[in-house]
């Protein structure tokens, strides 16, 4: 029962990020053409948190069957993705 709730989580973070990505692309349309003015920066942060959390849970689904070396490589690169998006670097 428990996977099918984060299925479903994760699924629903997904196709959340889809409607955010759409709704911000629209709006960046609609700002080119008619001159509007709206900031969609923090819709595009939430959208971007919400696959950040679903990449980074399949990517632990897949290293944590891997071999100790695959985990360590995850968790050096989650730490390196987490501290990007806080202080804002674009490391890789």
């Amino acid at each position: 029962m428990a996977k099918k709730s984060s299925k479903n989580i994760f699924g629903f973070l997904s196709f959340s990020a889809l409607i955010i990505f759409a709704i911000c692309k629209i709006i960046g349309i609609l700002n080119k053409y008619l001159e509007l003015g709206i900031n969609t920066g923090m819709l595009n942060t939430i959208g971007t948190i919400f696959l950040l959390i679903c990449v980074l849970w399949s990517a632990w689904t897949f290293a944590s069957g891997c071999k100790k070396v695959w985990r360590i490589i995850y968790f050096v690169l989650l730490a390196i993705i987490i501290l990007g998006f806080v202080f804002g670097l674009n490391i890789l």
